[in-house]
């Protein structure tokens, strides 16, 4: 969920860099996270889990966030909360229907600066319902490797899954409203070191 869910910015860099210049940027999965973590039995515990297979890639302008930009696609079939059983329902027709909607997707508009963060508005897809998003982020780090950045971005924010059609059908056996609403997704992302924006994607933005 997301997100990407994910996650784009201007910020000031640590190291100059041509005023024209911006970058694409991919992140590493293997130190990167896309979890959440959904109430049950009325608050009294929740249930946490992570999708394991994501690919965010984002457009970084150090200079100028209106260039700024990041799309992220999640696969839906690699959801995993530690139960088999439970991993199975998620991907089954009730909440996620991987075999119909096998992706999540979030595609940012524009990203905008908020006190000491940043959001980045666009559209969040799940379940073939999409429905407008305001991801609100903040940047971890800025570091260069010979004039090529690498991001840290961290990610919180809640969705209520109703909106999507996730789970709206299904019921506990025996506990009434056992499964809550509101799902807290958390997101925290390193990138690999960017590569300069080719002139013919920026003629796309």
């Amino acid at each position: 969920m997301l997100a990407a869910l994910a996650l784009v910015l201007a910020l000031p860099s640590a190291e100059p860099t041509p005023a024209a210049t911006a970058f694409v940027l991919d992140v590493e999965p293997n130190h990167s996270t896309v979890g959440f973590a959904v109430p049950i039995v009325a608050g009294m515990t929740r249930v946490t889990g992570k999708f394991n297979r994501f690919d965010v890639r984002i457009v970084y302008d150090p200079n100028d966030h209106g260039r700024c930009r990041v799309d992220a696609t999640i696969d839906a079939a690699s959801v995993q909360t530690g139960i088999d059983a439970r991993d199975a329902d998620l991907r089954g027709e009730k909440f996620f229907a991987v075999g119909r909607y096998p992706t999540l997707h979030f595609t940012s508009r524009r990203v905008e600066r908020r006190a000491d963060r940043y959001v980045a508005i666009g559209e969040l897809a799940i379940r073939g319902v999409t429905r407008p998003l305001e991801l609100p982020f903040r940047v971890t780090a800025v570091t260069w490797d010979e004039g090529r950045p690498r991001l840290g971005i961290s990610a919180r924010l809640v969705v209520d899954r109703r909106g999507y059609g996730v789970g709206t059908d299904w019921r506990h056996t025996v506990i009434p409203n056992f499964l809550g609403d509101d799902v807290s997704i958390e997101i925290d992302l390193w990138t690999k070191a960017g590569r300069p924006l080719p002139p013919a994607e920026e003629d796309k933005r």
